[in-house]
């Protein structure tokens, strides 16, 4: 049984040691330092850049940076460290706090007021009170709002009256709206994210789910990381392949553009000849589920809110990557006689045109206006929007083969596909002739998905309703003591916000009309 006893005793000793650690008002300030401090770091240091721009700028410090996740602070253990410990902090000490408050709640006054009276910074004395006079001032205090305690003692009367006993709801309304509105902070800046879009007219975006979104920006991030310090990520990235493979199909909802227009401002003269763009507007139609929902227009000043997904008119792009005509020309290999060649000619991708009376077809199967290729991820892809270094994708098809061979074509190289077409035994080579291009208008769209911000909009809901009740209620309580045999009752009162106001109203419940307190 002792042992017994002794193990409750260390277990509750060391719970009160750790509330009263994480209760502590130290802890409260060395956290919300540590937060600042980090908050400054992620200021000052520059976020999310590559790991060779760390390198050229802090040296071997780019090591440690990465080490700790300086480079996307806000995603760190340590921030989230600090700010899980704050809301522990907050939450221990709200907890203690309504303890008290609530055992309070059961106080009805003293047995015998007089010496406590004796101790509060407003008091007041009145002769000559009688028994109707104290019935005057009861009823006065209950007028006023308080809630009366009454006991009978041997010289008269105790009594305790009590208004805005339940002020503290302010204060904890508060300390809860910092645990929500950090809890939502933290919600969207683990389970969000923000990625851009660039759409053209018919183009469909398929917005994804948190999960996929995540893994591909965790992806992105092993590649640009191998890419720049040469280090094997096959490993990783194929297990995070899966995991994407897994998620795919599940977007939130798609998005296809119908139409993309910029507005502009009337010209200040008729010699003015730049003109300066008043909004930038998407239209769209929203598809969930297969179906359409309904149609709208993003635009700068109006996003489009749906299923917790902000979408904002971002900026607009101007883009070289349609065809406008396509002309190859194919020369025969011949080892005498004159040059024979045939031309093709393209005009959309998807197009198809035939060589030898049909023996072998081309289709057009891509346009790259500024072709670039990552050996890493295999990836081909165009660098830019202006057509720096064309590139078209053939697909050619050998009917007597019946197989079929992708061909790449480009504008500043020619024979890039001789050896290619040698291989295959066509007996031609191919080049591009002419090529010309049409731009067109493209839309910039932000897509951010947040699901913390409803917590977020809650925890301000409440912070407002908890100051305005900590600003307006107060707790003001009253101690009296009536002696009947002497005529005479002594008061105290007190109040949690001092103000001149409460005194006055304090003197005033003891004005009367006349001696029966009428």
């Amino acid at each position: 049984m002792s042992a017994e006893t002794s193990t409750q005793k260390s277990t509750g000793g060391f719970l009160s040691a750790a509330a009263n650690i994480f209760s502590s008002v130290r802890l409260a300030v060395a956290l919300i330092a540590l937060v600042s401090l980090i908050c400054s770091a992620g200021t000052f240091l520059p976020q999310m850049k590559p790991y060779s721009f760390y390198i050229e700028r802090y040296g071997g410090f780019a090591n440690l940076i990465f080490l700790f996740s300086l480079n996307d602070i806000y995603h760190s253990f340590i921030f989230y460290f600090a700010v899980a410990f704050l809301c522990l902090n907050i939450f221990v000490c709200t907890i203690r706090r309504l303890k008290g408050r609530v055992r309070a709640l059961s106080y009805t006054g003293e047995t015998s007021p007089e010496k406590h009276i004796a101790g509060l910074k407003y008091i007041c004395s009145v002769e000559d009170f009688d028994a109707g006079r104290l019935a005057a001032f009861e009823k006065k205090l209950k007028m006023a709002g308080y809630r009366l305690y009454t006991k009978t003692i041997e010289s008269g009367t105790a009594g305790y009256a009590e208004s805005g006993r339940y002020f503290f709801i302010g204060e904890q309304l508060v300390h809860l709206s910092i645990i929500v509105i950090i809890a939502g902070a933290m919600i969207g800046n683990i389970f969000g994210y923000k990625t851009y879009a660039r759409l053209y007219p018919g183009d469909t975006y398929k917005v994804p789910a948190a999960r996929y979104q995540l893994l591909r920006n965790e992806l992105e991030k092993l590649v640009a990381r191998s890419r720049e310090t040469g280090s094997d990520s096959h490993t990783a990235a194929g297990e995070l392949l899966k995991k994407l493979e897994a998620e795919r199909g599940k977007e939130l909802f798609s998005l296809k553009v119908t139409d993309f227009t910029t507005e502009y401002f009337p010209a200040a003269s008729p010699d003015t000849a730049e003109a300066h763009v008043k909004n930038w507007n998407t239209r769209f139609t929203l598809i969930d589920e297969g179906t359409e929902k309904f149609s709208g227009v993003i635009s700068v000043n109006s996003p489009l809110r749906y299923k917790g997904v902000d979408i904002y008119q971002s900026s607009y792009y101007k883009a070289q990557d349609r065809i406008k005509k396509l002309i190859l020309t194919a020369v025969y290999n011949q080892k005498s006689g004159p040059a024979r060649s045939e031309t093709l000619e393209f005009k959309n991708v998807g197009d198809e045109q035939s060589l030898q009376d049909g023996k072998y077809k081309f289709r057009l199967a891509s346009f790259v206006p500024d072709f670039r290729f990552d050996p890493e991820s295999r990836e081909i892809y165009s660098a830019g929007d202006t057509a720096d270094n064309p590139a078209v994708k053939l697909v050619m098809t050998d009917s007597l083969a019946n197989g079929t061979k992708q061909v790449w074509l480009f504008k500043n190289i020619k024979g890039f596909a001789d050896s290619t077409l040698n291989e295959s035994g066509c007996g031609f080579t191919i080049d591009i002739e002419n090529l010309e291009i049409s731009g067109r208008e493209g839309s910039g769209l932000q897509i951010n998905y947040d699901p913390g911000a409803g917590l977020v909009w809650f925890g301000c809901f409440l912070i407002t309703c908890g100051l305005f009740m900590s600003f307006n209620i107060s707790r003001k309580r009253i101690w009296y003591s009536f002696d009947a045999s002497r005529k005479n009752i002594i008061a105290g009162a007190v109040t949690n916000k001092d103000c001149p106001d409460f005194a006055a109203g304090f003197a005033r419940l003891f004005e009367f009309e006349d001696a029966a307190g009428k």
